[in-house]
């Protein structure tokens, strides 16, 4: 049986990383674990699920991703449901939730596009030394009200 030298990653590891065909790596091995760890880590399935650029052929072969112990379809369908059941999962609830949350608080910007755009601009371009910096921090504090201030106060 020939060897061949292979790395073990964390699924958080390998986030921003991709297996499949001309990616450095060809294949993802992955032990889901049971169901119950999946609802209390909800997320984990789906990001190594993700990182995969094929599921294989017709045939199962050929899949950037494949799976340890008697790993099942249903579970990739049914991510954030309870087994057997329509109900989400604890951890699924809260996450709509907070979701609903941040877009409840979300403030929209006040500034048109091409005053964003010249923010962008004079931040990419603007240096300043410590001192200035503190000072205009200070001054800034002094000056906050309810509303933002323009970008030419900056």
């Amino acid at each position: 049986m020939p060897l061949q030298v292979a790395y073990a990653r964390t699924i958080h590891t390998f986030q921003g990383l991709s297996a499949g065909d001309n990616h450095p790596y060809k294949c993802i091995i992955c032990d889901p674990d049971n169901r119950n760890y999946e609802s209390q880590n909800l997320g984990l399935l789906y990001t190594a699920v993700s990182r995969a650029t094929t599921l294989g052929d017709s045939t199962g072969h050929n899949s950037a991703i494949y799976f340890t112990n008697n790993f099942k379809e249903e579970r990739i369908r049914n991510l954030i449901q309870r087994k057997n059941s329509t109900d989400l999962l604890p951890s699924a609830i809260r996450r709509r939730n907070w979701v609903s949350e941040l877009k409840r608080n979300t403030v929209s910007s006040a500034y048109t596009e091409e005053q964003l755009s010249d923010i962008l601009t004079w931040a990419e371009s603007y240096r300043s030394n410590k001192i200035t910096l503190e000072n205009k921090i200070e001054k800034y504090t002094q000056q906050l009200s309810t509303r933002p201030p323009s970008y030419d106060q900056i």
